[in-house]
């Protein structure tokens, strides 16, 4: 699980466990990264539950809450992340987070607080895994400092590759929006 403490100079001192969902209901899986967005106000954590709603099976990659002084309030899961996001970053104005998996980088647009899926980072096509050009795991992911360009790298292959913020349309709904090629 998860839990929350505050730190000074000196000093470590628990506060509570960071619960799984708005009920209450205790974390009970491994943790494998936390990452704040810019103003401190929201965070995320990289995880993998895999849970049966009926007969369809479900992939939670990471969990997003908010948090003001102590308090901790449960915002969503990110789902049909087949494994857990080993990675995560927020891009410097926490407009954008990205999270990668072992194959895959997905760019999450971040409006009040909630994600929507933006993008694929991709080889050639949307959505061939990145295992051609990186090997297996990616290793790490990172934003510019501007917020226009996020790095990624991998393990196996010892590539790094850059990808840029583009604006595009949205066939289906026709807004404007911005992803990364």
């Amino acid at each position: 699980g998860a839990k929350l403490y505050s730190v000074t100079e000196s000093d470590l001192t628990y506060i509570k466990n960071i619960p799984a969902d708005n009920e209450g209901t205790t974390l009970k899986t491994t943790v494998h990264d936390v990452v704040f967005s810019p103003d401190g106000k929201t965070f995320c954590l990289s995880l993998n539950i895999a849970v049966y709603i009926g007969e369809n099976l479900k992939h939670i990659g990471a969990k997003m809450y908010s948090i003001q002084g102590t308090d901790i309030t449960f915002i969503q899961d990110i789902e049909n992340i087949t494994y857990c996001a080993s990675n995560m970053a927020f891009s410097p104005n926490g407009n954008f987070l990205a999270f990668s998996t072992e194959f895959h980088v997905r760019v999450f647009s971040v409006s009040d607080t909630l994600l929507k899926h933006n993008s694929y980072l991709c080889a050639d096509n949307l959505y061939e895994p990145l295992i051609g050009i990186f090997g297996r795991d990616i290793e790490t992911i990172s934003f510019s400092p501007d917020g226009e360009m996020i790095v990624v790298g991998g393990r196996f292959k010892n590539v790094a590759k850059i990808y840029k913020k583009v604006p595009y349309i949205d066939e289906k709904t026709g807004e404007y929006n911005l992803r990364f090629n």
